[in-house]
């Protein structure tokens, strides 16, 4: 468990060598609640403590991070414009009017037919 300890220390920018040589009971107390819980939980439990490690041991050189990079290479596209999407045709909807006299209904192309 104590490769995972270490990990988590350098993510957390804290020289953990450093920190084992200086303060080996607090390494070992921090080891040992570490095995036993979720990193988070950890984390939330020691959050100012790590603050002050940080301070205490910066890690002198930052790790990379676990994902590979991968280089892009640019490379030149012709500027070709995208097509223009056609317009949506209009549809009419016959509009239902009611007469208040009858209470018939009648759609406006009969109205307009009248």
């Amino acid at each position: 468990m104590e490769p995972d300890f270490e990990l988590y220390l350098s993510e957390k920018k804290i020289d953990s060598q450093a920190f084992q040589k200086e303060e080996p009971e607090k390494w070992q107390e921090f080891l040992k609640l570490f095995s036993q819980v979720h990193p988070a939980s950890f984390t939330v439990q020691k959050k100012f403590l790590i603050n002050d490690l940080r301070r205490l041991y910066p890690l002198k050189v930052v790790p990379p991070i676990a994902q590979p990079t991968i280089e892009k290479v640019k490379t030149e596209e012709p500027n070709v414009e995208e097509p223009k999407k056609a317009a949506r045709p209009v549809v009419r909807r016959a509009a239902i009017i009611k007469k208040p006299e009858t209470g018939s209904e009648e759609t406006s192309e009969q109205k307009e037919n009248q």
